[in-house]
């Protein structure tokens, strides 16, 4: 499984288009097998969910998310 979380240095960002990077992780088993840090890059919010569409992103941690950006990850 993919996983990003929206970062705001350690912590996990009040909004995910608008945080300072993505955390992502690679879990197998329940086991974090690799983690990377992409600073975010400041896309408009479709390109931001292109962007972790095309990394495979199956999970998206964040502390807050507008309507228009949880309707174009669906």
């Amino acid at each position: 499984m993919q996983m990003a979380v929206a970062s705001d240095g350690l912590q996990v960002s009040s909004h995910a288009v608008h945080c300072s990077s993505f955390m992502f992780y690679t879990v197998k088993r329940g086991i974090i097998i690799e983690c990377q840090n992409l600073p975010n890059p400041g896309l408009p919010a479709n390109e931001t969910v292109t962007l972790l569409k095309n990394l495979g992103i199956d999970v998206l941690i964040t502390g807050g998310i507008d309507m228009d950006f949880a309707n174009m990850l669906c």
